[in-house]
């Protein structure tokens, strides 16, 4: 049988793979199950195949996939429509993040766009990857929750479809639609929301079902998503740009339309009314922040910490009226006065002042509360969220004239509040003076020693000893241009410990580089390390040795923490 061309394979929709290898197929089966000639074409040939291209072998790539999807793999690779990486798990399922590669592969080969992120705020907490970024900036994907991708969670053929189609409409491709009715038994369980994507897969012939069953819950495996991608591109991708739909491009942060889909729970097209009913899981995700305006638009400006206020731009006379002198006055890494107001470390707070005036706050006393935001609060209950900074785990909020971030751990819980004036910086310079770094060690003990009393745990006490141990590490770190816990000639933190003369019964040991930072960036950075956060605030651990090394606006920090034996 003489194969027919790729041309008329798309016009009339055949399902074909080489003749040969059918015809030993059909024989083998046949010798295995008599009389199942019937069960062959309805379940063989439909179920492994929803549509298929032909092409030649490629015989140097090796494809651990479908014997009916090697060619069309290989294709797809020549196409350049797929990472050579996706042939050895061909046949596995798919997960959400590899298919959205695939999509925005796809839209960058048919668009000639560059993926660029940069000013794109990451509305997910869960993956920071490009391509899941930029997708979302386009709206060809959105999330499972409010914040939440699951990029690892596998695809079904649901999700599949609306993606597709989402991917085809901002590559500026047009799928015409006609009259004809969906012919699935199975999509009446599904919101109306998703039916048209359902439809345009079907008549564009990008999708097909399983007999008269769509099976929008199965999971997608990897060689029938790039048998959809590979579909879509010979029947639309290369099509000439005066036959593509020539609206423009969104080229913003989308708002929800229809959400690929969670398998358990789909979303009608509902009323806002309706949609304050949702429980938690229901993934009509960029709705959920509008429900802000249930919050009052003249919420409160200030930081209220132990029943007083606090506010940028706050003069220094009406901060003093508040809360008196500070008992501590520090200067800062761009030599602002820093006020320290220690509380008892109970109420822990600094400000720093430029132009007589409040323009920096920070507390991580658990009692704060700024625009019904308060300490140990779950990311995913906060409100006028921008983004979430994955590489430095804090939220930053929709603030005006106010840069605002609140500090997370790594369970996504509130740890501190740090506000300042949009124009913080300006015309000021990065100045690591003795007295900052002097003032930096002090304000480390003081964040620290706030956050231990909150947990019911004694203030820290120096130790000179174990200074001196701590100093040389962080020395060694700076000069060696390394950061561990094990020096270059093998000593862990035990053995130098030891060594230095430290007498301890249980010990623990943190380290840190930080780059143009502060006491603030150094106690976020320590806690978010699970086993540094335990050792700083275990209250057995009562001594403390801490020393400092920079070289070039870099800090090595070496903090040894002990239990000292008994004489």
């Amino acid at each position: 049988m003489k194969n027919i061309s790729l041309e008329k394979f798309m016009k009339y929709g055949i399902l074909f793979i080489n003749y040969t290898y059918f015809c030993n197929k059909i024989n083998k089966i046949l010798k295995e199950r008599k009389g199942c000639m019937k069960w062959f074409i309805k379940m063989g040939i439909t179920t492994a195949l929803t549509v298929s291209v032909t092409t030649t072998a490629f015989g140097a790539l090796h494809i651990e996939a479908s014997d009916w999807a090697v060619p069309i793999m290989e294709k797809a690779y020549e196409l350049e429509l797929i990472p050579e990486e996706l042939f050895a798990r061909a046949t596995e399922n798919m997960t959400r993040k590899e298919f959205t590669t695939l999509a925005i592969q796809f839209y960058q080969k048919v668009t000639g766009e560059k993926v660029d992120i940069s000013g794109i705020h990451n509305p997910f907490w869960d993956t920071d990857q490009t391509e899941i970024v930029f997708a979302y900036s386009k709206g060809i994907i959105t999330g499972k929750q409010e914040h939440i991708f699951k990029p690892d969670d596998t695809l079904t053929r649901e999700q599949m479809a609306i993606i597709l189609v989402r991917t085809l409409e901002k590559s500026n491709i047009e799928i015409t639609e006609t009259e004809q009715e969906i012919v699935f038994k199975d999509v009446e369980q599904l919101e109306q929301s998703v039916l048209p994507y359902i439809k345009k897969v079907q008549t564009a012939g990008i999708m097909s079902g399983f007999e008269d069953m769509f099976s929008p819950f199965k999971e997608v495996t990897v060689e029938e998503a790039v048998v959809a991608f590979t579909t879509m591109y010979e029947k639309y991708g290369s099509l000439p740009a005066s036959q593509q739909n020539n609206t423009e491009q969104n080229t913003e942060q989308p708002s929800e339309q229809a959400p690929e889909q969670n398998t358990e729970q789909k979303p009608p097209e509902q009323t806002p009314e309706q949609n304050t009913k949702q429980t938690p899981q229901t993934p009509q995700t960029e709705q959920k922040p509008e429900q802000n305006t249930q919050t009052p638009q003249t919420e409160q400006q200030d930081i209220i910490i132990d029943g007083k206020t606090i506010s940028i731009g706050q003069s220094v006379s009406k901060l003093k009226s508040v809360w008196g002198e500070p008992d501590r006055i520090d200067q800062n890494s761009y030599s602002l006065e820093r006020y320290v107001y220690i509380n008892d470390y109970k109420h822990f707070f600094m400000v720093s002042i430029k132009d007589d005036k409040v323009a920096e706050i920070f507390t991580n006393d658990m009692t704060f509360q700024y625009k019904g935001i308060t300490g140990k609060m779950d990311a995913s209950d906060m409100k006028n969220v921008r983004y979430l900074d994955l590489k430095n785990f804090r939220v930053e909020l929709k603030d005006e004239n106010k840069d605002t971030y609140v500090l997370l751990n790594k369970d996504y819980k509130a740890e501190g509040i740090l506000i300042r004036t949009s124009d913080y910086k300006q015309n000021l310079q990065l100045r690591y003076s003795q007295q900052f770094l002097d003032n930096f060690k002090t304000e480390l003990i003081d964040i620290i020693n706030s956050a231990r009393v909150q947990e019911d745990s004694v203030t820290l006490r120096s130790d000179e000893t174990a200074e001196n141990v701590a100093y040389y590490h962080s020395w060694d770190m700076s000069k060696n241009n390394y950061v561990a816990y094990t020096n270059q000639k093998g000593q862990n933190p035990f053995d130098r410990m030891t060594a230095g003369g430290v007498k301890y019964t249980m010990a623990g040991e943190g380290v840190l580089k930080i780059d143009g930072g502060d006491a603030i960036d150094a106690y976020h950075q320590f806690m978010m390390e699970a086993g540094t956060r335990t050792n700083m605030l275990n209250p057995e651990l009562t001594h403390y040795g801490l020393a400092t090394f920079d070289s070039n606006f870099t800090i090595y920090i070496t903090l040894d923490l002990f239990t000292p034996a008994k004489e």
